[in-house]
């Protein structure tokens, strides 16, 4: 074999260019192709962009449930008696535990119906509607029991009460009415004495701290004998003594006796109207407390 100066014979350099020419054949060839290719490019107008997002949104389907809150909570089994539910079971229908005990403890007064379970502040209505046409009422708490034979007893005791006449009561007797406690009682005495006793069971709501409600719930217990009325002589009584009635104020009561005094007495009741400071309707509240 014929060797060059170099020792390599013509026949490896040929094999050694080969090698060389063909690895930069494929070192160039993928960008000579990008050089030399046209990109084709394809835009979509805006129709098909809308078409084709309608296809995707109604296509896709998310791979997990959104958690709502009727998942939360379940019906029980079979027709359930509320008054005797603990809080465990409360709880296996999805109630937290303080919520479970906040029932708990409401139906202690005595759950009558499912609308009773409305009322509960912390009952959700999710729940609510789950579990309304499954109560059935079996019993209720011995406390409530004992809380309504306690009202019939109450009541059947004021339907025999005895009336009490307001103008010559005294206080243990008003005490006795329903309604009338020790401060009530005292209030209507005071009152009735600055009076001079009451013409009518509606002055009642004169008396300090009496309000309508009060009155309504008392009034059909008392009656009034209007004879026992303190009256006051028209030409006798004095300033100071008019004065002291709670329906005149000073200067009506000096206008009473200044008028006597120039007519030199009153010859009926009537004539006090003449004062200016005698109004009709004043005059008919103290019309009952005056006496020729």
């Amino acid at each position: 074999m014929e060797n060059n100066n170099s020792g390599v014979s013509k026949r490896n350099r040929r094999a050694v260019y080969v090698i060389l020419a063909f690895s930069i054949f494929i070192m160039f060839t993928p960008r000579l192709l990008t050089v030399f290719s046209k990109e084709t490019t394809y835009e979509l107008t805006q129709s098909e962009l809308v078409f084709y997002k309608k296809q995707f949104q109604s296509n896709y389907k998310p791979h997990f449930k959104k958690k709502t809150k009727n998942n939360r909570f379940s019906a029980p089994k079979g027709k359930f008696d509320p008054n005797l539910y603990t809080s465990r079971d409360w709880m296996l229908l999805g109630l937290s535990e303080k919520q479970a005990n906040a029932v708990v403890k409401f139906c202690k007064r005595g759950i009558r119906s499912a609308t009773d379970l409305e009322k509960i502040f912390v009952m959700p209505k999710e729940l609510y509607t789950l579990v309304k046409d499954s109560v059935e009422i079996a019993s209720l708490p011995k406390s409530t029991f004992q809380q309504e034979k306690h009202n019939t007893d109450f009541k059947r005791k004021e339907n025999i009460h005895k009336l009490v006449e307001l103008n010559q009561s005294s206080q243990e007797e008003l005490e006795t009415v329903p309604g009338i406690g020790p401060f009530f009682a005292k209030q209507i005495i005071k009152y009735r004495g600055q009076l001079g006793g009451f013409y009518s069971k509606q002055q009642l709501l004169e008396v300090w701290k009496m309000d309508e409600e009060k009155y309504q719930k008392i009034q059909k217990y008392l009656f009034v004998d209007p004879q026992k009325v303190l009256k006051m002589n028209i030409n006798l009584t004095s300033v100071e003594q008019f004065n002291s009635h709670p329906y005149l104020n000073w200067n009506q009561a000096n206008s009473i006796v200044k008028m006597r005094e120039q007519k030199r007495g009153f010859k009926q009741i009537d004539e006090i109207k003449q004062s200016v400071l005698i109004s009709k309707e004043l005059f008919e509240k103290i019309k009952p407390y005056l006496v020729h």
